[in-house]
Parts: structure tokens; C-alpha cells; sequence
């Protein structure tokens, strides 16, 4: 309602009042003022689902969540385009001003938020969980999936958008209709190690020729491996109070001079060593287009261009 101006780029497709020509500009000099006149936002979500643990496979959860997310009177800038259709018609909002030169070409537009309408989500989550102890060690295999079947903005755009990226002029991201996240774990004796997998889905933009690009979907791997020294702590025979949970079987109160941990134990009690690789075969963003216009060349919102990354971390807990 009261923010400080933001000055962005975006694209836009114009319609010159003066050469009546069409025009394309990737990078449209935009600047976002606030608007004291907003109403607030309403929402209302439902959910709903079950979870299943069959007694023939002991250690398995699965579960499945239905929901739909619907917001009223949502706060958001127009897009630029949205501005000169309403200036053609002379039915610009308050607040919204298109700046041209002595050629009719945009020199700068002006738009403030607005009470845009309605939002609708609607989804489903899936889950699996299941935990296996060997002698081994416990296996431990996790995977969350999430579908968002139908997202709905007639205010910004028409039909369903899933699938569809968030922005034109530079694809920084798509409403995904998939993502997904697989973890399997191995525990055994202070060890630890995980692979987890990724998967986030393609969505649909175009070109600067305004020709369909499909952005494709990327799986990605991650690796991690850590060994907790509190392993090697001796365990505690004889129990002494202040020390232990079992306070009712302590041994005299004189024990508590023999209990004091050494610097040996102190240093290897609560530390743990992770060394771990992240998007391990190293591959790049696929490849994003926004119209040619102030974009990076991939979904900057979803990815970035670390590639991959090796670290190793110690972590002592007191």
C-alpha cells in the first residue's frame, strides 16, 4: 500500500498510436508504484486424504492428499500489455500511465498494484515411506510427489495455467505440474548415508519469434555421507544422577565424582562429519527463452548455475 517504486523490465507488444505498426520490446522500462486503496485478500483452502500402513509390509506409509487453495481480491502488479490494451480502449485504472516520445514509441509505463480478482490451486500430494532394520543397518526410502493438476489467474492470464511459465518476458520459472523428490537412506553405527533424487517437470513459453519452446524437465542427484563420533562415546553402566535419565536407579551420590567426561569423550560426544556432492553428473539448467527478453537464459527463480558443488562440513554440538 505504501512501498518505495520498483523499477523492473519487461516485455510487451505494442501498438504505435502514431505508425499504427506493431512493435516488440523485450525490455520495457516499467516502474511499479504502491496504491493506498488496496482491499486485503481473502482466502479459503480445503484439504483431504488418508494414509495407509499395510500390516503385510511392516515399516510402509503411504499417503495421498487432495487440495485446492483459492484467493479472493488478489494483490499483484498488471502486466505491461494488460496496461496498453486499457490505454487503447482510454480506460486506464488509476494510477497507470504509458509515457511515449514525439514518435508514439514507449518511453516508460507506470502501473500500480491492483486487486487483481481471483486465484484458484488445486492438487494432489503423494507420499511413501518405508523403513527397513537389518542387521546391516536401516534402510530408510522417503519420496514426496506433488501434482498440481489446475492454477487459475483470469486476471493475468486465461485457462488453466499448469504447465504454462510465470512470466513471458523472462521465464524465471513455470507453474510445474510435477515435482518430485526421492531419498534413500543407509544408518548403521554412526554412519550415514543418503542419495536423493529430484525431479522438477518442464513447462511451455516461446521464443523472441513468439514461437512454442518447451523447457525441459531435469532430474538431479545428490549424495551425502556423514559419521557421528558420538558412536564412539562409552556407554554409561552405571548410572549416576544429574547425568542420566534413570534417576531412580543411580548409585550413591559419591559416584558423581567418577563421572566427569574426559576431553576425549567431550570432543567426540554431539560431532559429526559430512562430506556430500551435489548435482552430482554436473548438469546445467535447461535452457529458457522468455521472448528474448530480460532473462538469463534458464528459470533463474528454480535453478542457478553452480553446476556441480562438493563441500564438506563439521558440526559440534554442546
Amino acid at each position: 500500500m505504501f512501498s518505495a517504486p520498483i523499477s523492473t523490465l519487461q516485455v510487451s507488444h505494442d501498438i504505435n498510436p502514431i505508425t499504427h505498426q506493431a512493435v516488440f520490446e523485450s525490455e520495457t522500462n516499467t516502474l511499479i508504484v504502491s496504491n493506498p486503496n488496496l482491499q486485503p485478500e481473502d482466502s479459503r483452502s480445503f484439504s483431504g486424504g488418508f494414509v495407509y500402513t499395510p500390516k503385510f509390509v511392516p515399516g510402509l506409509n503411504l499417503s495421498i492428499d487432495f487440495w485446492d487453495i483459492e484467493r479472493t481480491g488478489v494483490v499483484a502488479a498488471p502486466t505491461v500489455d494488460q496496461v496498453l490494451v486499457r490505454e487503447r480502449m482510454g480506460a486506464l485504472f488509476p494510477g497507470e500511465v504509458v509515457e511515449r516520445d514525439s514518435g508514439g514509441f514507449i518511453t516508460r509505463i507506470i502501473l500500480a498494484n491492483q486487486n487483481l480478482g481471483s486465484q484458484e490451486a488445486r492438487g494432489i500430494d503423494f507420499g511413501l515411506l518405508y523403513q527397513k532394520p537389518t542387521p546391516w543397518g536401516t534402510f530408510t526410502w522417503l519420496t514426496n510427489v506433488t501434482y498440481l493438476d489446475s492454477f487459475t489467474f483470469p486476471q493475468f492470464e486465461p485457462g488453466n495455467l499448469a504447465g504454462l511459465t510465470t512470466d513471458e518476458g523472462s521465464s524465471n520459472e513455470g507453474w510445474y505440474k510435477w515435482k518430485a523428490d526421492s531419498r534413500l537412506d543407509w544408518a548403521w553405527k554412526g554412519f550415514d548415508f543418503v542419495v536423493i533424487g529430484r525431479y522438477i517437470d518442464g513447462f511451455d513459453e516461446h521464443n523472441p519469434d513468439l514461437v512454442h519452446h518447451y523447457v525441459h524437465p531435469t532430474y538431479r542427484w545428490d549424495l551425502q555421507a556423514s559419521y557421528d563420533f558420538t558412536t564412539l562415546v562409552p556407554v554409561e553402566n552405571k548410572p549416576v544422577a544429574g547425568y542420566s535419565k534413570a534417576e531412580k536407579e543411580t548409585t550413591a551420590p559419591a559416584a558423581v565424582a567418577d563421572s566427569s567426561p574426559s576431553a576425549w569423550t567431550w570432543l567426540l560426544k554431539g560431532t559429526v562429519l559430512t562430506i556430500g556432492c551435489n548435482n552430482v553428473f554436473d548438469q546445467d539448467p535447461p535452457f529458457a527463452s522468455g521472448e528474448g527478453g530480460n532473462a538469463v537464459g534458464y528459470p533463474g527463480f528454480t535453478y542457478d548455475a553452480t553446476g556441480r558443488f562438493v563441500y564438506m562440513r563439521l558440526t559440534k554440538k554442546f
